[in-house]
């Protein structure tokens, strides 16, 4: 079976979402299918200046002449999967396929005027955040004539509250890579681990200040921080940063942290906190909707509201003062992900975009 996956963005820097796209299309291609994936520069679907237009295209002869557009710096891709940048989703750009999935809100308006059958809309959060982009612009594309599968409850929620039907495919781990080395009782319980990004909606400030808070009371607090960028530049000296660690590099990290801390604003799904609770870590996190789908406050984590450090700060002296506390909340997590396994996962994707 011939399947096209249509993407507007370019991955040549990291992204979650492009990893759980990654991972389905190298099982397809496993099992004898023909994958290919087309990164679109340019969508007319949000309001468009001239600079904006200008720049878009820039990039796009920069990638098309110069440029990696691929992953090839982050993930290794399977070499069976094709991988095409075009300009935007048409007819003429795409080559003819048995299956035409769409992954993004641009991309699902791309798809829609092509003239072609058997379509479907991989969705991972509700993306409202470009700008020139409105709630109704989004809704819109839940109407679009196209199968539709979510990777969580809440967003199963949104679609259907639009008189739309989806079918749910949990984002799973795969919890043979992702498990405890270091016994949860053994670990130091100041030794905490979270990820750094520089995009404010992670909130990785609201973590700094919390962390900064604890250090006076604990200072004994040693953090493990991983990201894609280069270490920032005001990091106190107490705390270890790893860039772009490897799969085996990550799991080493969370396995050698107590506790894990995550302040995103908003989170489709939330894979930081999944790999982190199968790694033995208690989860002290932001209570934004991705997370909630594996974040039980008082039962698999402790949650604080969004924006709120403070509260934050408090979870962790919690989890740090009550010893016994920590090791229960990590048992339950690590016990409840068990649930999200990336095989049972791709199975049933696999059944619905098959039909």
């Amino acid at each position: 079976m011939r399947i096209a996956i249509l993407v507007t963005c370019l991955a040549w820097k990291p992204s979650g979402g492009l990893r759980v796209i990654y991972n389905y299309a190298e099982r397809l291609a496993n099992e004898g299918h023909q994958v290919s994936l087309y990164y679109a520069s340019y969508s007319n679907i949000e309001k468009q200046t001239i600079w904006r237009k200008a720049k878009r295209l820039l990039k796009h002869i920069y990638f098309t002449f110069i440029g990696d557009y691929r992953c090839t710096s982050w993930y290794n891709l399977d070499p069976r999967i094709g991988q095409s940048l075009i300009w935007k989703i048409s007819d003429n750009a795409i080559a003819p396929a048995d299956a035409y999935m769409a992954t993004t809100m641009q991309s699902a308006y791309g798809l829609d005027k092509m003239k072609v059958d058997n379509k479907f809309y991989f969705i991972q959060g509700f993306e409202n955040w470009e700008d020139g982009v409105t709630d109704e612009m989004v809704y819109n594309t839940y109407h679009f004539p196209m199968r539709k599968i979510v990777i969580a409850d809440w967003l199963k929620r949104i679609v259907e509250s639009v008189n739309e039907s989806c079918e749910v495919v949990y984002n799973g781990f795969n919890n043979k890579r992702f498990r405890i080395h270091q016994g949860i009782a053994a670990r130091d319980k100041h030794t905490i681990c979270m990820m750094y990004s520089d995009q404010e909606t992670k909130g990785c400030q609201d973590c700094f200040n919390a962390l900064a808070q604890l250090k006076k009371t604990y200072p004994a607090l040693k953090v493990n921080v991983f990201g894609v960028p280069k270490r920032p530049e005001n990091l106190p000296d107490w705390y270890n940063y790893t860039q772009k660690p490897s799969q085996e590099k990550l799991v080493d990290i969370y396995n050698s942290a107590a506790i894990f801390i995550n302040a995103s604003h908003t989170e489709g799904w939330g894979l930081t906190v999944g790999e982190a609770m199968l790694c033995g870590c208690a989860v002290a996190c932001s209570n934004n909707d991705g997370h909630c789908e594996m974040a039980k406050n008082e039962e698999t984590a402790l949650l604080s509201d969004i924006k709120d450090w403070q509260q934050l700060a408090d979870n962790v002296a919690r989890l740090i003062k009550d010893d016994q506390f920590r090791q229960k909340i990590a048992e339950n997590g690590n016990q409840f992900l068990q649930n999200f396994n990336v095989e049972d996962s791709f199975e049933k994707f696999k059944n619905i975009l098959l039909g």
